[in-house]
């Protein structure tokens, strides 16, 4: 009995979970998070570099000299911690450090603004049902997209100045042009 329960409920849903995580993440992807994980840590692959390289276009020499030299250093943030690119980021802003190794610091910066596709907005966001209409099915995926963005980032919407960007519009637009709504 309990042999095939786990037959039949445990590696079923194992096996779903795995196929979800594959769908979501391809094998460059995770390749990316483990060269840049070995670059905070201080010890990237030659493979390491050259997909960072391929990705990100960055020197690879450069990056190997720099990795080198913050090797001597004493103070540096190296570890395993999730909170490393921060730490790492301000370790390089103090003395100006991001001008001494800004290649170290172009892949930092670049890696933190790749969009991570697995929270992209997608039909089956948790937000989704909050933001729904009676138009939802009608509503084209971009702008469904866009909705649910305002509407996980209300609280940096609510500080913008609404009149500022009325003025900017009307300055782009040479034409006296009446916005329906």
């Amino acid at each position: 009995m309990e042999q095939e329960i786990k037959i039949n409920c445990f590696n079923v849903a194992l096996d779903n979970m795995i196929s979800g995580l594959n769908d979501r993440f391809s094998q460059e992807t995770l390749g990316i998070i483990s060269s840049v994980g070995n670059v905070l840590q201080l010890s990237p692959t030659v493979d390491n570099i050259k997909l960072l390289n391929k990705v990100f276009t960055i020197d690879m020499d450069k990056l190997e000299q720099e990795i080198k030299l913050l090797k001597g250093f004493t103070d540096i943030p190296c570890g395993s911690s999730t909170t490393n690119i921060d730490q790492w980021l301000d370790w390089l802003q103090q003395l100006d450090r991001k001008n001494l190794f800004s290649h170290f610091y172009d892949v930092l910066m670049e890696f933190l603004v790749i969009p991570v596709t697995s929270c992209s907005c997608e039909r089956s966001f948790s937000k989704l049902s909050i933001v729904k209409s009676k138009l939802l099915n009608t509503m084209t995926q971009n702008r469904l997209e866009a909705l649910l963005l305002m509407f996980v980032e209300q609280e940096l919407l609510s500080e913008l100045d609404y009149d500022n960007i009325i003025d900017e519009f009307k300055n782009i637009i040479p034409h006296n042009r009446r916005l329906i709504l």
